[in-house]
């Protein structure tokens, strides 16, 4: 186990000397995480900020994923795809909106208001923003308290794994591309 200084002296990534890759697409990805990261983590700046560059890319892709999901959920309601990717687009226009708003919310707080009342303010923003996508929904698919909760947090559930894959393949293809 090799020691490499205190926190602030270490290198952001650090590579295995040996050659302990064993397939070619091992050797080739890690190859590809030299050149794009540095050998020692030099270039991971640039790195996140085009990975972050790359993001808005795959919001655009999740969105027809989330009216997927809408149509799954509601595949008995015989409501045409192009109805929940509508809807998919207000939401995720809803969210990207109010986000940034309490972002901004959060960051005028933090510096106006005294700890305990900007942490409450700033939940009870969350709750409503979370409250607010859950009554559209129960609102455009018109269906009860249970139901419309049961396939809220299912929906939610299997969006989060579908976000998840999608910021994986991100990754790697900001990996991948030269």
């Amino acid at each position: 186990m090799k020691k490499y200084g205190k926190i602030g002296e270490r290198p952001f990534v650090v590579f295995d000397s040996g050659d302990k890759s064993s397939t070619p697409f091992e050797h080739w990805i890690e190859a590809r995480a030299k050149e794009k990261m540095g050998e020692h983590g030099t270039k991971m700046g640039l790195f996140i900020a085009t990975l972050f560059s790359n993001l808005p890319y795959m919001m655009l892709c999740c969105i027809p994923l989330f009216a997927f999901v809408l149509k799954i959920l509601y595949i008995r309601r015989h409501i045409f795809y192009i109805d929940h990717l509508i809807y998919a687009l207000h939401i995720h226009t809803f969210a990207y909106t109010g986000i940034m708003l309490i972002v901004l919310a959060t960051i005028g707080l933090i510096r106006a208001v005294p700890g305990p009342i900007a942490g409450w303010t700033i939940a009870i923003l969350w709750i409503a923003f979370v409250v607010q996508i859950f009554l559209s929904i129960r609102r455009v698919y018109r269906q009860g308290w249970f139901i419309s909760t049961l396939k809220f947090f299912t929906g939610g559930l299997v969006y989060l794994v579908v976000l998840l894959v999608a910021l994986a393949v991100t990754f790697f293809i900001t990996l991948a591309i030269p």
